[in-house]
């Protein structure tokens, strides 16, 4: 597939942007002109759901698009909005065809890509476009941009006729159900925490049982108190007998013949029984006044009730009943997630056997990701086993490292589909010098382009030049829309 022109306009203004059919650099001595957005507009332009720039509102512009399939259709695409593009064939001039975005993109994504596979056209976008904030770290699952992402086994199974739709489908439900749990364990965390504020307060609360429970408490604050006035009344007397010893002025003899005279101080004990009993009172003190908040909180909730209308305050003590009813507990859901979890990773390891297991589609990316590997120095059969492919430990690999992996996992894709469905994808690569990434690394991979994708479109925006053959340059001064 190949794309002939661009076409941007907004009322009578409009400039077109030609493209070559071999290699084309969308190119500018500074950055921050247009070369990102420029590259998003044609992507926007096909169909795809491609957010702007902070500079440039997308859909605010109308774009006209010619393209030559590898069937050698010419079609043109005109978007005028977000929710619709137009396709005409250059042939047959009276023959429009509207297609509603997003519901129809698969209809119009299977004439531009020569299948229908719907597996295939979802994750098209990731085997060729490499954007400058995504792209370079994007290996074989994840975010293209925006909100498209790619998904390798996806893609394999497109590609190879793998039906896997059934445990798909059941793998969605499993992670729709573990996803409910998720939050009913936060529910069950914050029941907890009621319960451990609140552990007093009994979770029914309707009338009978708020009158219930407040005469149940106030029986206990009536015996707290009684406890406490106890406690009290035998500290008193102990004052008492402590005044009366003292002005007793009694004397006792020892069995030395030394006389002594009796006081609070050497009687035996008499200060130990003393702070225990002030310690006694302390807690009981705490208990009645505890019992005296919980019964105020009570008979709030009940006045609350009794009102025709909910303050904020009412709403959350009404929200703290509800979860206090919820009958389980936080250990019984995690037991249940535990459980969900086991089963999703079954599918999922389904899901897997079937997509590689004997697969020739797999075994041929495999042998490319290693062709290319090796090439840029980044592994080998070795380092590299067949399950790579499928990797998510993305951490171990530097920046220029990552960078080259996701080039050969990209080139891999391309050519499979060039196999399988005799469709030669563009290559569009924004700012393919990353961090990282010196000269002579750049040059691998265009030595590589120049070799092995000299019948594929390359569009490249990027600060630096390249030495790609027939390279047309297409310069950027100050921004996108010089008219």
């Amino acid at each position: 597939m190949r794309i002939e022109y661009l076409l941007i306009s907004t009322g009578i203004f409009e400039k077109k942007f030609d493209f070559s059919n071999k290699n084309t650099l969308i190119f500018s001595n500074e950055n921050s002109v247009g070369k990102t957005t420029l590259l998003r507009i044609i992507l926007y332009s096909l169909g795809f759901k491609i957010p702007g720039t902070k500079l440039f509102p997308i859909e605010k512009y109308k774009y006209k698009t010619q393209i030559i399939t590898d069937t050698g259709r010419e079609i043109i695409l005109i978007r005028e909005s977000i929710n619709y593009i137009v396709r005409k064939e250059k042939k047959q001039q009276d023959d429009l065809e509207t297609y509603c975005l997003p519901d129809q993109l698969d209809q119009l994504h299977s004439i531009l890509f020569n299948t229908e596979d719907v597996n295939i056209l979802d994750n098209i976008l990731g085997t060729f476009y490499l954007d400058q904030e995504k792209g370079w770290t994007l290996l074989n699952r994840g975010v293209v941009i925006g909100s498209i992402h790619f998904n390798l086994e996806e893609f394999i199974q497109g590609l190879s006729g793998r039906d896997c739709s059934e445990l798909k489908r059941e793998e969605i439900a499993l992670e729709k159900e573990l996803g409910k749990y998720e939050q009913i364990s936060n529910f069950t965390k914050y029941k907890e925490a009621i319960e451990k504020a609140d552990g007093s307060l009994l979770a029914e609360n309707s009338d009978d049982d708020l009158n219930s429970q407040i005469d149940l408490k106030q029986i206990e604050l009536n015996y707290a108190k009684k406890e406490l006035s106890r406690i009290d009344s035998v500290l008193k007397s102990n004052k008492q007998f402590r005044s009366f010893i003292n002005e007793m002025k009694l004397m006792v003899k020892t069995p030395q013949g030394e006389i002594v005279r009796v006081t609070t101080d050497n009687l035996l004990d008499f200060n130990d029984s003393l702070d225990y009993l002030i310690a006694k009172r302390g807690i009981q003190a705490l208990t009645v006044k505890k019992l005296a908040s919980t019964i105020d909180h009570l008979k709030a909730i009940k006045k609350q009730k009794d009102t025709s209308f909910f303050t904020v305050e009412s709403i959350s003590d009404a929200f703290d009943e509800m979860v206090q009813k919820f009958p389980y507990g936080y250990v019984k859901i995690e037991q249940i997630k535990d459980s969900l979890k086991k089963q999703l990773k079954q599918v999922r390891d389904q899901i897997s056997e079937r997509t590689m297991y004997n697969n020739e589609v797999v075994t041929s990316l495999y042998g490319n990701v290693i062709k290319y590997a090796e090439e840029l120095g980044i592994g080998n059969g070795n380092t590299m086993q067949l399950n790579y492919l499928f990797t998510s430990n993305l951490k171990v690999l530097s920046g220029a490292i990552l960078h080259k992996t996701v080039f050969a996992f990209r080139l891999a894709y391309i050519l499979e589909v060039k196999r399988l469905l005799g469709v030669k994808l563009p290559i569009i690569m924004d700012s393919p010098t990353g961090k990282e990434v010196n000269a002579t690394n750049v040059e691998l991979m265009i030595n590589i382009l120049n070799r092995d994708f000299s019948e594929h479109q390359i569009i490249i925006a990027s600060i630096y030049d390249y030495n790609i053959p027939e390279l047309k340059k297409i310069e950027l001064k100050d921004h996108l829309l010089e008219w």
